[in-house]
């Protein structure tokens, strides 16, 4: 998301009293959302807007007055999703309670897909997957688990396959349970 935050540093005065560390709603009335994962308050925002998504931010109890203030001077929505980490399952608990979002589309890095992942919290894995090899080492991968992570990775079971133009290739995989 960090491609459409503002660029360059925002002014965040402390605002005069303590904010309160409870879900702000700017607006429940859109017709989409966009959902930053920004755990520590490091984006800042230029409005409560991605194109004509509703912006809501999830953060942590850990974030500063002075950013809950930014964001909500911008008309930002934001969920706490737990004191220092974040808690997908309860993130996508209160996207549903709050807002009624009820499907999500995960376009994140490997970071945050490996999250959802190992929190058992995706159930289709949808790839285009464009001809392109640039043989760069270090590359992300899809899927990363934090280091010291246990337990398997998921097994999918591919549901669909079309073929698109310039060679691109679609494919769509349940996760199987």
């Amino acid at each position: 998301m960090e491609d459409f935050a503002a660029e360059g540093p925002v002014s965040k005065p402390a605002p005069a009293s303590p904010l309160p560390r409870t879900d702000f709603v700017a607006r429940k009335d859109a017709e989409s959302y966009a959902i930053a994962l920004d755990a520590h308050g490091k984006l800042n925002w230029e409005s409560g807007a991605i194109d004509d998504d509703h912006l809501v931010v999830v953060l942590t109890e850990s974030v500063p007055d002075a950013h809950l203030a930014h964001l909500r001077e911008r008309g930002v929505s934001y969920l706490f999703g737990g004191k220092q980490d974040i808690d997908f399952a309860r993130v996508l608990e209160k996207l549903g309670d709050t807002f009624g979002i009820q499907r999500v589309l995960l376009e994140g890095g490997g970071g945050i897909n490996g999250s959802f992942l190992g929190a058992g919290l995706i159930d289709e894995v949808s790839l285009l997957i464009h001809p392109t090899a640039d043989g760069l080492t270090g590359t992300p991968t899809l899927f990363d688990r934090p280091q010291g992570s246990t337990g398997a990775g998921a097994a999918l079971e591919l549901t669909h396959v079309e073929r698109r133009d310039s060679g691109i290739a679609w494919l769509r995989y349940r996760v199987k349970r």
